[in-house]
């Protein structure tokens, strides 16, 4: 299993192949579309990378770089996919390539089960987002 990031102009090419996995992603976070994400990656706003075996998406996940006052952060948006197991191990290159670009942690927007899954990597949980629709 290897991962991809995808560059602007590669994000038409495997739409397809993404497009129905964000869209559930998307429809648990009520925040955006998988066309804002598809917009976003386009416009450099989003990263996409995927997680390809055997010439299928198997995961993906989606990041943006935040900047706060203090520092910048690599927020993981979306990570979906079948076989965890699998592709788990691929953070560690988002992680790497978010020090690359000068960011200070990796921030994962998760349901809380992630927060047990990324406990032995090193991830702690900091805050609770609680949401109420008006």
């Amino acid at each position: 299993m290897k991962l991809y990031y995808l560059r602007p102009e590669d994000v038409a090419e495997f739409w397809g192949d993404i497009e129905g996995m964000i869209a559930d992603a998307s429809a648990r976070n009520s925040n955006y579309t998988a066309d804002d994400i598809r917009k976003g990656a386009i416009e450099r706003r989003y990263q996409i990378w995927i997680a390809i075996d055997q010439g299928d998406v198997r995961a993906l996940a989606v990041t943006t770089v935040k900047r706060y006052p203090l520092r910048r952060v690599c927020s993981i948006m979306i990570c979906t996919g079948k076989g965890r197991e699998d592709w788990l191990q691929l953070l560690e290159q988002i992680e790497e390539w978010a020090k690359n670009n000068e960011c200070a942690a990796v921030e994962p927007v998760a349901r809380p089960g992630w927060q047990k899954v990324l406990a032995p990597k090193g991830y702690r949980m900091t805050h609770v987002v609680l949401e109420k629709e008006l």
